[in-house]
């Protein structure tokens, strides 16, 4: 199994972060795009950190002298799995990493949402010198430095803010048992208080909640309110035998690859009437050509044949459509 959002934070290992809601004042935070909410300690301000790209979305706060993360992501291995399988692997796939870097100290760790849902994860200590050596050994020792030192290894930011020895903690949980979406949180902190951050982590997991809160909450898109479903849209299509109609926004675009992800948020098969999907879904289409005018943020219709649910599907036709046009 791999799951390129937690390789990375492997391969580097303070790649992502985020800090746990012990905190006795939190601030609920909702993603209404993957149909999850968080709470995160007040006083926070959302930070940029160069953590790389992944397929879904990814934010960072700072707060209480942490980083704190929160991310979404479907882009799993193997690729026919659920989510759910995927994290099953994962405890084997730590103990190899494990026994090929034990000065990190890379163990497992478990918890449950708010939901009682059963969230997995990852906890590990780097150092400039446990790192450092662990890229020259597989260089061979063939040289005392490395060819990606402390310096290029590890992000500024986080260097400025907890110096050379870091702590990590990370735990993943499926939004669906069925489904390949899974949400995740982590905390980055000195290693200094790497003995409490398994526990902090724990504590922002156990107040994860799938689906709408029912608290008062903030938008990860950081409008206030809570949005209300949709009612749903007129079809746009003409559709065939094994034909699908997707409608949603593009949430990334790669033209050069001919292939975006868009977050759907009603779907239609042919001979049904439509359904609103609350929350979004994540999808993964691939075209012989994605027209100009579709850019990032754009409602989009799809045509394609209908590949199942969570995967990726070869559109026939993509167009650019109009809020009004559709109702």
């Amino acid at each position: 199994m791999r799951v390129r959002l937690l390789m990375a934070a492997i391969a580097v290992l303070v790649l992502i972060g985020a800090t746990g809601a012990a905190a006795q004042d939190a601030s609920v935070i909702q993603y209404d795009s993957y149909g999850f909410s968080v709470a995160i300690p007040t006083p926070y301000e959302q930070v940029s950190l160069p953590m790389g790209q992944i397929n879904g979305m990814l934010q960072s706060y700072k707060s209480n002298g942490l980083i704190y993360v929160v991310f979404a992501t479907d882009d799993i291995r193997p690729v026919g799995s659920t989510a759910r399988a995927a994290l099953n692997m994962l405890a084997p796939q730590m103990n190899q990493a494990a026994a090929k870097a034990p000065a990190l100290g890379l163990h497992t760790i478990s918890g449950t949402t708010a939901q009682g849902a059963a969230a997995v994860g990852f906890g590990a200590r780097v150092s400039e010198a446990q790192l450092n050596a662990q890229l020259q050994a597989a260089q061979g020792n063939k040289s005392k430095k490395s060819a990606m030192d402390w310096s290029s290894a590890i992000p500024a930011e986080l260097r400025q803010m907890f110096g050379n020895d870091i702590y990590q903690a990370a735990l993943m949980v499926p939004l669906t048992e069925a489904g390949r979406m899974i949400a995740g949180v982590a905390v980055v902190g000195p290693g200094s208080r790497s003995g409490e951050l398994d526990g902090v982590v724990m504590s922002l997991m156990s107040i994860l909640s799938i689906g709408k809160p029912s608290i008062s909450s903030t938008p990860g898109n950081g409008q206030s309110g809570v949005s209300a479903t949709p009612a749903p849209m007129r079809s746009l299509s003409s559709l065939k035998k094994g034909q699908i109609e997707l409608i949603g926004k593009v949430s990334s675009l790669d033209k050069p690859n001919k292939c975006l992800n868009m977050m759907v948020s009603q779907v239609m098969s042919y001979g049904q009437s439509p359904v609103v999907l609350s929350p979004a879904r994540l999808k993964k289409v691939f075209a012989k050509s994605i027209p100009a005018d579709v850019k990032e943020g754009s409602l989009i219709v799809v045509v394609a044949a209908d590949s199942g649910v969570g995967k990726p599907v070869t559109a026939e036709t993509v167009k650019v459509v109009d809020s009004v046009e559709a109702k």
